[in-house]
């Protein structure tokens, strides 16, 4: 391996430490649903908030069948620590995330 290939690889390796630490600081979560009309539930994997109020979901695709953006159309509700309800007032597919507002930072590593 040359010199440049070894620094490459390196902060290749950086860089996907330094991700991974702050998707476990912030406990972030992503998923796609295939929504129907009506409520939709959001089911999260993996340790569950700490309380309703700690994170915040986002929806940041939302297509239906013509492919017509219908995020605005979508209602988050229902939160609960292991995951919330989306509304939708028609089919579509929904990419969502959430994340703790505030990250949960252990100082005694």
């Amino acid at each position: 391996m040359t010199q440049e290939e070894l620094i490459t690889a390196f902060r290749k390796e950086t860089e996907d430490l330094v991700f991974a630490h702050i998707q476990n600081i912030f406990l972030m979560k992503q998923g796609e649903l295939s929504a129907i009309a009506g409520d939709n539930t959001v089911t999260f994997t993996g340790d569950p908030y700490d309380d309703v109020d700690d994170y915040v979901a986002g929806i940041y695709e939302a297509m239906d069948a013509d492919g017509v953006d219908v995020r605005g159309e979508l209602t988050v509700k229902d939160a609960t620590v292991n995951g919330f309800v989306i509304n939708a007032v028609r089919p579509c597919v929904v990419r969502w995330t959430s994340a703790r507002k505030i990250p949960k930072i252990n100082f005694n590593t």
